[in-house]
């Protein structure tokens, strides 16, 4: 092998890690779930001018479809024309549904309908947080008596993480503050 072959396979090998190191970069420094290639400006979307990350461009407003016998409206997609999908939309009442579903994680409705069993204790959730136990049964949350694991959520919303609870546990009552 010649001294020029060498050097040259050694050139290819640099240009390779330093376009690896590049693109490692780059997929680090743009934020999760956006797109890997971002033009500087396009349809879908711009990097602002100093931002580190990709800006989502507005979605371009549906066009209304044409009558029947119409031609649609020159320079007009058929993709513009549909109506938004309904996955495009995000609907805050589920959104809702989730982050209360997060807050009773663990908790369900006693069967006497006399407070909120404890089933679980998951990792993050407030009863893990209010460091309550598998069984034990909530009768009341900063001085209001609850039934349901809606109530709960209720209160949550409205005052926050609870700060004095009413439980029995091991067939004693106990004020949790």
């Amino acid at each position: 092998m010649s001294d020029r072959t060498g050097a040259t396979r050694a050139l290819a090998v640099v240009v390779v890690v330093i376009a690896a190191a590049a693109a490692i970069w780059y997929l680090r420094a743009r934020p999760h779930g956006q797109p890997a290639a971002a033009p500087e400006a396009s349809a879908t979307g711009t990097r602002a001018a100093g931002a580190s990350g990709w800006v989502p461009a507005a979605k371009p407003p549906s066009v209304p479809a044409p009558a029947a016998g119409e031609a649609a409206p020159q320079g007009t997609s058929p993709q513009a024309m549909a109506p938004p999908a309904a996955s495009d939309a995000v609907v805050p009442e589920d959104v809702e549904k989730r982050q209360d579903a997060k807050i009773g994680r663990g908790l369900a409705s006693a069967i006497a309908g006399n407070g909120i069993l404890v089933v679980d204790t998951p990792p993050g959730s407030p009863a893990a947080e209010l460091r309550l136990e598998r069984g034990d049964l909530i009768t009341s949350v900063n001085g209001h008596p609850v039934t349901t694991a809606e109530d709960f959520v209720r209160i949550f919303r409205s005052e926050g993480m609870p700060t004095q609870l009413t439980i029995q546990r091991e067939g004693r009552e106990r004020h949790l503050h």
